[in-house]
Parts: C-alpha cells; sequence; structure tokens
C-alpha cells in the first residue's frame, strides 16, 4: 500500500508537471509558427473596452442612480 501513496505523491506530481509544461511550450510554438491573420477593416466604430464598461457599472452604478433619480423627481 505505501508504494501506491509514494507513486501518487512523487513520480505522478512531476510526470503531471512535465505533461503540464510540455503542453505549454507546445502551444506557444503552434501559436508562434501559425500565419499572420491580417486584420479586416472595420465598418461600425469600435467598442469600448469591457472592463471599462465593468468599471462603470461596478462602482457608478448607474441603475441605483437612475432609480434614486426617479424617486427624487416623483415628491
Amino acid at each position: 500500500m505505501s508504494n501506491i501513496y509514494y507513486f501518487i505523491l512523487i513520480p505522478m506530481v512531476y510526470i503531471a508537471f512535465a505533461i503540464f509544461l510540455s503542453g505549454i511550450i507546445f502551444r506557444t510554438i503552434q501559436i508562434a509558427i501559425s500565419p499572420k491573420r491580417k486584420a479586416s477593416p472595420k465598418i461600425f466604430p469600435g467598442k469600448k473596452p469591457y472592463w471599462l464598461i465593468a468599471f462603470y457599472d461596478s462602482f457608478i452604478m448607474p441603475a441605483v442612480k437612475k432609480h434614486n433619480l426617479r424617486r427624487t423627481q416623483i415628491r
């Protein structure tokens, strides 16, 4: 039983790490040698970056602002 635990804890960890690194290296090489893609001309203007939209929604809270504005106009 201790041989099984030894195999799971020691060599399997190194094997998994080696497979992980070889996969990363393989994918990096595959991306590096792939043909470059030409940029297509944009017909419509570009969108704002998603992180900027997420920042706006998170910290400015437009829904709360809209709700409070509507509530103050009713009174």
